[in-house]
């Protein structure tokens, strides 16, 4: 295996955290964002978005985004697991991903339209999409905020428990 990151990068990121919490040691390639290598022509190939991280299988397969890749180790590597040990952890933890997933995605376009900071992402801010993304944030932390309730952990304990 060979994982392709970009350890400056939130998704990347959430491989790297993954792999460090199970013990799991992958080779590891760290893709040159700056000079672009992220869309060179190598690595297009690899990955037609262009994006980290990847994760290529021994068989060639290559894994895309990193909710699947930490899903195919979880598979390859079920001791301590990390997402859920039965049916109904699991789908409570994918549920909680996919809202903070949902929650950065709508951030970033609330950043983007709230600055001119950023002209590579939104040429042409809009304080109007800056407002309309911000009322999404806001019930995107409210509905976080009543499914962690007093709990420690998002999946209400600690599913890495040794």
């Amino acid at each position: 295996m060979l994982l392709y990151q970009f350890r400056k990068g939130t998704n990347p990121r959430r491989v790297i955290i993954y792999l460090a919490e199970k013990g799991i040691d992958v080779p590891r390639y760290e893709l040159d964002y700056a000079n672009g290598e992220h869309r060179s022509a190598r690595y297009v190939n690899i990955n037609p978005a262009g994006r980290a991280p990847i994760l290529v299988t021994d068989s060639g397969l290559a894994i895309t985004e990193s909710a699947a890749i930490v899903e195919y180790l979880e598979e390859l590597y079920p001791d301590r697991p990390m997402i859920g040990s039965d049916p109904l952890s699991r789908a409570r933890v994918r549920s909680l991903e996919r809202l903070g997933n949902d929650l950065i995605a709508r951030g970033q376009l609330w950043l983007w339209n709230r600055t001119d900071a950023f002209p590579a992402k939104e040429p042409v801010p809009s304080q109007e999409m800056a407002d309309r993304t911000h009322r999404y944030v806001s019930e995107l932390l409210d509905v976080l905020e009543k499914e962690i309730g007093e709990n420690a952990f998002l999946g209400r304990e600690l599913i890495n428990a040794e």
